[in-house]
């Protein structure tokens, strides 16, 4: 995943990197960032989380989304 796809990707499910970074255990959205920006490459891990979310439809993509932040308790909402 390219660090292009990845803010695509990310952006498509309407999430800041603060948010994103809290999904994937990323330190900090600024983390999230440096992938985004080819600073830093994007962990294996991350990339096959964004694959499984990727083959999910939405209803339940949001719902696995908020299963996992639940415990972060970051509330996140499919617009």
């Amino acid at each position: 995943m390219t660090p292009l796809q990845l803010k695509h990707f990310r952006r498509s499910l309407h999430m800041s990197a603060s948010v994103f970074a809290e999904l994937t255990g990323a330190a900090s959205g600024r983390t999230v960032r440096r992938w985004e920006a080819g600073e830093n490459d994007v962990p294996r891990a991350v990339v096959n989380i964004c694959r499984l979310l990727g083959w999910l439809d939405n209803e339940v993509r949001t719902s696995a989304i908020n299963h996992v932040l639940l415990a972060a308790r970051v509330h996140y909402v499919e617009l």
